[in-house]
């Protein structure tokens, strides 16, 4: 299943919904950039939804990313528990910034 969210102000905000199990599901999350060779996804998070848990994760990132602040993050860090700290703070401070600007997606029901 493939999403868009529209809004005035900010880009396309693109989510692919993955096959999960009873209790997880996988999905990407990202804009999608136009430039000469095709697309470009960033930052193209990669999640994974605890649905019992009520809780998500980030899964990957892509290793390069265009923005110099991302860039920075993913550069600084050594060990795997701070890569993951990291990239789960990128989502939460990412998410308030999409839902301040408005960003939703109608799902239609069983």
């Amino acid at each position: 299943c493939s999403l868009v969210s529209r809004t005035p102000g900010d880009c396309d905000l693109h989510l692919a919904v993955d096959v999960g199990s009873r209790y997880t599901r996988s999905l990407r999350l990202t804009y999608l950039f136009d430039e000469k060779g095709g697309p470009v996804a960033e930052p193209d998070l990669a999640v994974r939804l605890y649905l019992d848990a009520r809780v998500a994760e980030v899964m990957a990132w892509a290793e390069c990313h265009r923005h110099p602040a991302l860039n920075e993050i993913a550069r600084g860090l050594g060990q795997e528990i701070n890569r993951r700290w990291a990239r789960n703070m990128v989502l939460s401070k990412w998410l308030d910034f999409l839902l301040d600007n408005g960003h939703t997606y109608a799902v239609a029901g069983p």
